[in-house]
């Protein structure tokens, strides 16, 4: 019989060898002996797993395995064999008949201790190892523990403890519960209230009150007090005060002013109506609501500013409107009635029948809306408007108008228009566009023009939405969303798309050049290709920029050297070779020269320009093509956007109501001394010059009447427009023959001048006879007019106002010194209808600046 070899497994389970299923089952009971003693055991399982069978135990609760050798071991099947040890007397588990648990059927576990200075209590363990252990412990508090280490040094440590006297302690988390007569609290931090910190929640049930109070070595520093159905916030040191109460109602009412780092609310906050507070305290700011419906804010220097009015940096937090929405009233917007016409005279006063009311019912956005109503009568030149006040950086400047509105009926185009009112000026001023667009009944549309304002000496307007329609059909028209605003301009890299072009270059004979360019940013990008019919004249190649492209050699990193490629080229030694070159600055601003970069042999990295024989001997059929960048002159990175570009009306009419004399062979500045228009009070009447307060391209036109005796068949007066001491531009010249008078008129009109802010324009008069500019007696026939284009923009796209005309056959004009009319009677395009052929007079339909160009054969 093989002998059995017992192994040490596990601190419950050991290893016998072979399969012993037979001999050892569960129950049985085991005796084991290790170096640290003798030990019982009874038997769980049995498995076998080849070779060996694994047996595991029930230490009873009080003996473990150590991993060390098996020294013996027996056996026995029967209850309970010598030595075996009995159950542990403090464990009783049945039904008891006591006099303390005298309930039959039921079941109790009881722990019994000696005296009170005994443990009792339950130990949780994990495989014989500790965890946790809840009962009395050595006193009369029950204790809640767990283990801190392992086994066998493991620790117990007081997690909770119920007290003797009723109190609660939790450890770690430091919560206390005590009470007095009618008063319970809990304790969060020291569970001593007097040391330390903590919060505190306390009930008072004689009161009905509860708080939470915050407190600190004894004293009180916060109170969160519900009391009834209000909630009171407190706060002081020794002395708490009340600074918040949540009513039942709902309402939130602040006790004294708030100095707090922020307030949120979810909702809205009600503000009464106050005079002007105090100054805050340095570092504060104070938010308020007056009796004129404004809010306010005064910082810590005792300025007060009106939110809302433009005092933010950002253009886009700017609207003149105040009151855009209906948000609470009405307040800022009146009815007028102007006389019955499709324009307002000044959008206010009368005795209007229309009414403007803030509606609830379907609000376009938010609560509210406003609602203009008119009844089922004709009330053309009544309206609603409301005054405004523009900072002065927005003056001589376009503002933007917009809103969201929805009409009950149909409308058609111009029913409803747009206009502002020039307050200081007393003048309307027309908006872009000006009528409101045809609409169905209950759709919601939004709408936005805009406007020039005045110079800077008005800063005073007044929105008006008018009634120009004679309709008796009653209606409601809804309207939200205010806005007058500077318009923010979007700025960008401008990249335009490619343009043929036709280069030039030194090389001039048996060459055909081709080429492409565009701009991107400030770099213009240019593609060439240049291909010989024969042999080229002999000269180092260079290549021409197109017209007006100057390069800008300060963004170049060193023209000294001329060691900066400015892009690839290659050199088509037709159907033999190619050759690599490269694109280089050549000390000029408006050409580049090609130089060979690589080839086998003689110009192996050398550099050398392209000539008629390097690197090849050219001829029939041999191309260059060319790729290159390089920075432009007066070219920006960033630059306005064409829809956004500046759209301004910068205009300006002057005439001259006196004589002048004018010397002949010197250049005379026709000095206006009357101003009709300047948009932007450019003008100087005494020195005539015109300073350009907006860049962009201006225009200049004139018109002179002249008077001398001493006109000569040899004599001539022309006129030339001027920027800054710059050279003269030519305007208009008149030479005379020998049929001259004594009175002679001249008129002309410049190209276009790119203007920057800053720079002076003026007309002068170049004459080879001294003569008299007559402007007591023809003020009309002395004008000058300046005016700047304006890039593509809502202008351009909106309505268009535009006639041509022209005389159909022939038309006699007697020379009898008085004014003829020129009879127009064929109208080619007239898009409003304006042009009269009966009378062959032109009717403005709407206000603004026209421009008239007319010309004539004789």
């Amino acid at each position: 019989m093989t002998e059995e070899i017992w192994t040490y497994h596990g601190i419950l389970s050991v290893t016998i060898s072979g399969d012993q299923r037979a001999k050892y089952w569960p129950g049985q009971k085991l005796q084991i002996t290790q170096s640290d003693g003798t030990k019982f055991f009874r038997i769980e399982t049995v498995d076998y797993i080849e070779p060996n069978t694994i047996v595991t135990l029930d230490g009873l609760g009080l003996y473990l395995l150590i991993d060390s050798d098996i020294l013996g071991h027996q056996r026995s099947i029967i209850g309970s064999p010598q030595g075996y040890p009995a159950q542990p007397r403090i464990l009783k588990i049945g039904s008891l008949y006591q006099a303390n648990y005298n309930y039959p059927g039921s079941a109790y576990l009881v722990l019994d201790r000696e005296t009170d200075e005994d443990d009792c209590s339950i130990v949780f363990r994990t495989q014989g190892s500790a965890r946790a252990e809840f009962g009395l412990v050595s006193d009369g508090d029950y204790h809640f523990k767990t283990v801190f280490g392992e086994y066998p040094n493991e620790t117990f440590i007081d997690r909770l403890l119920i007290r003797a006297s009723g109190s609660v302690d939790a450890f770690g988390s430091l919560l206390r519960a005590y009470g007095t007569s009618g008063v319970h609290s809990v304790v969060a931090g020291n569970s001593d209230r007097s040391e330390g910190a903590g919060l505190e929640l306390t009930y008072d049930q004689d009161n009905t009150q509860a708080y939470i109070t915050s407190v600190e070595h004894g004293n009180c520093y916060r109170n969160l007090n519900i009391c009834g159905q209000n909630v009171l916030f407190h706060t002081g040191a020794l002395t708490l005060s009340q600074i918040l109460s949540l009513e039942s109602s709902g309402d939130a009412i602040f006790a004294g002013d708030i100095s707090a780092p922020s307030v949120s609310v979810n909702n809205y906050v009600d503000f009464n109506e106050v005079s002007s507070p105090s100054t805050p305290d340095l570092g504060s700011g104070r938010l308020y609501y007056k009796s004129d419906h404004k809010f306010y804010y005064r910082d810590d220097s005792g300025v007060e500013k009106e939110m809302g009015s433009g005092s933010s940096d950002s253009t886009t937090l700017i609207n003149y409107i105040l009151n855009p929405d209906a948000y609470i009233d009405t307040f800022g917007w009146s009815t007028y009635a102007d006389a019955a016409s499709v324009d307002p005279i000044d959008g206010t006063g009368g005795s209007p029948n229309v009414t403007w009311t803030r509606s609830t019912s379907s609000p376009l956005r938010g609560v509210a809306s406003f609602l203009l109503t008119k009844d089922a009568e004709n009330r053309q030149g009544q309206g609603v408007s409301y005054d405004f006040v523009i900072d002065r950086a927005d003056a001589a400047s376009m503002l933007k108008i917009s809103f969201d509105w929805e009409s009950s009926v149909t409308l058609s185009e111009g029913d409803i228009r747009v206009w502002i009112y020039d307050k200081d000026n007393s003048r309307l001023i027309n908006v872009v566009p000006y009528k409101l667009p045809s609409a169905t009944s209950n759709v919601v549309c939004h709408w936005q023009g805009e406007f020039q304002t005045s110079p800077l000496s008005a800063t005073n307007y007044r929105l008006i939405i008018h009634i120009a329609s004679t309709s008796t059909t009653a209606w409601g028209i809804k309207f939200d969303n205010f806005s007058v605003a500077p318009n923010p301009i979007k700025q960008g890299v401008p990249v335009t798309d490619w343009v043929n072009w036709t280069p030039t270059g030194s090389w001039t004979s048996n060459v055909t050049y081709t080429g492409k360019w565009r701009r991107v940013g400030d770099v213009g990008e240019y593609q060439i290709r240049i291909v010989c019919s024969g042999a080229p004249n002999s000269a180092e190649l260079t290549i021409n920029l197109p017209n007006g492209h100057v390069i800008d050699t300060s963004k170049i990193l060193d023209t000294t050297h001329q060691v900066i490629p400015l892009g690839l080229a290659d050199v088509n030694d037709y159907g033999v070779q190619k050759y690599l070159a490269l694109v280089k600055y050549v000390a000029s601003t408006t050409a580049v020269g090609i130089v060979v970069h690589a080839k086998s042999g003689t110009y192996l990295e050398s550099n050398a320009a392209v000539t008629q024989a390097i690197p090849i001997t050219f001829g029939t059929n041999d191309t260059i093509n060319a790729t290159f960048r390089v920075p432009i002159a007066g070219w920006s990175s960033n630059c306005q956007m064409s829809e956004d570009a500046e759209t301004r009306v910068v205009s300006a009419h002057l005439q001259r109501n006196t004589n002048l004399s004018l010397t002949a062979s010197t250049q005379n500045t026709f000095v206006c001394n009357s101003v009709i228009t300047d948009t932007h009070n450019a003008y100087n009447t005494s020195t005539g010059l015109y300073t350009v307060k907006v860049p962009g391209y201006y225009v200049a036109t004139c018109v002179i009447r002249t008077t001398s005796s001493s006109w000569a068949g040899t004599n001539e007066i022309g006129m030339g427009f001027v920027k800054n001491s710059e050279s003269e531009i030519k305007m208009g010249v008149k030479f005379f023959d020998a049929n001259v008078t004594s009175v002679v008129s001249v008129m002309g009109s410049s190209p276009p001048v790119l203007c920057n802010a800053g720079d002076t324009l003026k007309v002068q008069i170049f004459t080879s006879q001294n003569c008299t500019l007559d402007g007591s007696s023809y003020p009309s026939q002395n004008w000058i007019g300046i005016y700047r284009l304006s890039g593509p923009s809502q202008i351009a796209a909106s309505e268009k106002i535009a006639t041509t005309a022209e005389l159909s056959g022939t038309m006699n004009l007697a020379p009898n010194g008085s004014a003829v009319k020129i009879n127009l009677n064929t109208p080619a395009l007239d898009t409003h209808g304006c042009f009269n052929t009966g009378t062959y007079k032109w009717t403005c339909p709407r206000g603004g600046y026209y421009k008239v160009d007319f010309g004539v054969s004789l």
